[in-house]
């Protein structure tokens, strides 16, 4: 099976005046040429981040690996002239990954992206690329930089260390612990919840995204949760570990933040 490569999705999302270095085009080149999982397991084409990031980036982060958890490699616009690599999986975790794009091409090169699915490639030696290095660019500086700008652009979220959030997330792990004991569903349960005025639905991932049988019975506790996030909840993620820990929307945790820390 051959790469899904779609570059003019790309190419389309680039701020004005950006144009992809010439070595992604070359690396576009060697994965036209190989078999997926040779490079390591991606796809080279753009995708969502607002829902990844829990806010829009606008055209400051740009998709251009896509990885098959959902997650994705992008590039963070910090300067336009060379934008840093980062890393964002499907559970909202962030982190800078190269530098700049040579600095990612290198370490892909020697393994050392710190991503699975491509430091876990099919190759031992990449291919002959343009641009790859022979050093490592160090990302603390990057790294601190990402994070600031993270810390201000994420949206404020609830004071989820209350007696109300806890209720909420005691009520969910009792009402999901029939599941667990049943061993149907590990490590954890994710429902998939819209309630608002006009529509309330509930799927859950058992076996493919299905309907929940018995959605009247979680009904009360989630218009609670609306009540306490004060908004609707459309397509919205709600995890339940069998530990007791209540995500919802990958980045609001119930109850007390210690819990989550044991």
């Amino acid at each position: 099976m051959k790469y899904a490569i779609q570059l003019n999705g790309i190419q389309k999302r680039l701020p004005a005046g950006f144009r992809l270095p010439a070595s992604f085009q070359g690396f576009a080149d060697r994965c036209c040429e190989a078999q997926r999982g040779d490079l390591g397991w991606f796809a080279i084409k753009t995708g969502p981040t607002k829902e990844l990031l829990g806010f829009d980036p606008k055209d400051q982060v740009v998709p251009i690996l896509r990885l098959p958890d959902g997650g994705f490699v992008a590039f963070w616009f910090c300067t336009k002239r060379s934008p840093a690599l980062i890393c964002c999986d499907s559970e909202g975790a962030v982190d800078v990954v190269g530098a700049t794009w040579a600095d990612f091409l290198t370490r892909l090169s020697k393994r050392k992206t710190g991503i699975p699915d491509l430091d876990d490639r099919e190759l031992a030696k990449l291919p002959s690329i343009r641009g790859v290095g022979r050093k490592l660019t160090p990302l603390t500086a990057k790294r601190r930089e990402f994070k600031k700008w993270i810390e201000q652009h994420a949206p404020e979220q609830p004071d989820t260390n209350d007696t109300t959030a806890e209720e909420i997330r005691a009520e969910l792990v009792k009402l999901m612990s029939r599941h667990f004991d049943k061993g149907r569903l590990r490590p954890r349960i994710l429902l998939f919840v819209t309630l608002t005025s006009r529509t309330y639905k509930v799927d859950w991932a058992a076996y493919g995204i299905k309907p929940y049988p018995a959605p009247k019975r979680l009904q009360p506790v989630l218009q609670r949760l609306v009540t306490y996030l004060g908004r609707s909840l459309k397509k919205s993620e709600v995890s339940v570990a069998p530990d007791g820990c209540v995500w919802v929307e990958r980045n609001i945790c119930l109850g007390d933040p210690s819990f989550y820390k044991r």
